[in-house]
């Protein structure tokens, strides 16, 4: 590799004197290349990929021109991939524990994106099955699961608001839905995008995590920083392809249609005798106010609260009947999101 040494950089960190071979890192025409020297045994330990490559036994160069494939006297591996995403690979191979990710981390995406192609393409099943549950506990599989993190979100913004206000936006702590969909939808990871397309059904596409600190004439940079301080949420809406703005749309009016259909279960009659309580307009004027909310789950959770109606208006037995109708809906609206949103079914479905 006489010709290119010119364009090779020794990795430091990844750089053993006994090593037995030469990874060389998106080595092109038009690109530098990283140089990694490493040990067979690990790589072949890791990757079935490299395991079926280092089967092939090792022929002593006999010309010039075999020699130009070793380099520092061992062999050398191309790999046209980014030389970040390969230093990330080897990292996890020589030091696993040191890989090290943070729950809920809105930029987790852009971080294992790279790593996370190359386990895949080179089938490193542990690296892929670390990286994957990871990234699919950050967006919940179960109704409660939602529930748990809308609720730590809750928490983390009062607590931002009354005690301490220089902690970062809860915009910046928790999960951003563009780039999740973008990387489930590029790996097939399918489990993340029925959270995460709900997510993004609760936003307007001005609230674009892109816009701020971006010079404007208009107000807008400053109408979305007010609107991260009340604790709302943004997305990098420039990830989503055309299909995925169908599935958003077709989401948005499939949930609506949804509830229209529940109208029904919602007309309930008072069983108490002489009661005179009109739960039914109670309860069915409510549900019409939700066919145009952002956040169905949410406003289906606490349908009827305890205060703000009369005992004359709904009973407190009509009141528990109602909220239990309105459970039961959010719970099939939770399990249909999938259909809803035109996305693939789930393993589990």
């Amino acid at each position: 590799m006489s010709d290119t040494d010119a364009r090779l950089k020794r990795d430091k960190s990844l750089y053993f004197d006994d090593g037995n071979v030469v990874i060389a890192a998106a080595l092109t025409p038009t690109k530098n290349g990283l140089l990694f020297r490493v040990h067979k045994s690990i790589l072949a330990k890791n990757s079935l990929v490299f395991a079926d490559m280092f089967t092939l036994p090792d022929i002593s160069p006999r010309t010039e021109a075999e020699t130009n494939d070793l380099y520092d006297g061992v062999p050398v591996v191309p790999m046209y991939d980014k030389p970040q995403d390969v230093r990330g690979l080897l990292h996890f191979f020589y030091d696993a524990p040191s890989v090290v990710l943070s729950r809920y981390d809105p930029e987790t995406p852009s971080k294992i994106d790279g790593i996370l192609t190359l386990a895949k393409k080179y089938r490193i099943t542990p690296l892929w099955d670390r990286l994957v549950d990871h990234f699919k506990a950050d967006w919940p599989q179960t109704l409660t699961d939602w529930d748990v993190l809308e609720s730590e979100m809750a928490i983390r913004q009062q607590a931002r608001l009354e005690l301490a206000e220089d902690l970062p936006f809860i915009d910046e702590v928790f999960p951003e839905p563009g780039a999740a969909i973008r990387l489930a939808r590029d790996l097939d990871i399918q489990e993340v995008l029925p959270a995460a397309f709900y997510h993004l059904s609760r936003l307007k596409i001005t609230q674009d995590r892109r816009v701020e600190g971006q010079s404007s004439e208009s107000n807008h940079e400053d109408d979305l920083i007010w609107h991260r301080v009340e604790g709302g949420r943004t997305a990098n809406w420039s990830f989503l392809s055309i299909e995925d703005f169908r599935c958003l749309l077709s989401g948005r009016e499939n949930i609506e249609r949804y509830l229209r259909t529940k109208y029904p279960d919602f007309s309930l009659l008072c069983r108490k005798e002489g009661a005179k309580c009109d739960v039914r307009k109670v309860s069915c004027s409510k549900l019409e106010l939700l066919y145009h909310s952002s956040d169905i789950l949410h406003d289906l959770k606490d349908f009827i609260p305890e205060k703000g109606h009369t005992e004359e208006e709904i009973c407190g037995w009509c009141r528990l009947r109602v909220n239990d109708v309105a459970s039961a809906v959010r719970m099939e609206l939770w399990y249909k999101l999938s259909e809803f949103f035109s996305l693939p079914p789930l393993p589990d479905q």
